[in-house]
């Protein structure tokens, strides 16, 4: 899914406007599908059980964060892995993706709907903290809201070990 901006509204006289505009449909009508379950049509109800552990947590996360009225999800992944599961569930809470890696966080903008940030190896340890402080740095969280914090997908599938937690700020 992408939004393009043509070359002549980028080199008009309010490029920065077109954009925030652009910006302000395309949320109120993601908002307006996900308010009316519409996104539930482009999941792919095909699928019998036992489902890929992926395909699984990618369901459970979505079902959690509507189910919670979660403010965000913060992802810790290393290598990108942990961001791509969370986005194909298309959650309707922000995804924040934090990572210690630079081509990592490049290749997270790609996915849907993460907002990728750079964190130290040792702040990534501290994840509990972390995710805390992205909440309210990135989504603007406040005392009180709740949070799912997922970690734990690798690039290798025999060394998954995944782990929703939910949070309060």
């Amino acid at each position: 899914d992408a939004i393009m901006l043509s070359g002549e509204t980028a080199a008009g006289k309010y490029p920065v406007e077109a954009v925030k505009m652009m910006d302000r449909i395309a949320r109120h009508n993601e908002s307006y599908l996900w308010h009316t379950e519409r996104f539930r049509n482009l999941q792919d109800s095909s699928a019998t059980p036992p489902l890929p552990l992926h395909h699984a947590v990618a369901n459970a996360l979505t079902s959690l964060s509507n189910d919670l009225q979660v403010h965000c999800i913060i992802v810790m992944s290393m290598g990108g892995t942990s961001a791509a599961v969370v986005s194909s569930g298309r959650p309707s809470a922000p995804i924040v993706a934090a990572s210690p890696n630079p081509y990592t966080c490049r290749k997270m903008t790609l996915n849907w709907g993460i907002v990728p940030c750079i964190a130290d190896t040792d702040a990534i340890e501290e994840y509990h903290d972390l995710a805390g402080n992205l909440a309210r740095q990135v989504f603007g969280a406040h005392r009180g809201d709740r949070l799912l914090l997922l970690e734990g997908f690798h690039f290798d599938p025999e060394r998954h070990a995944p782990a929703i937690t939910v949070l309060t700020v």
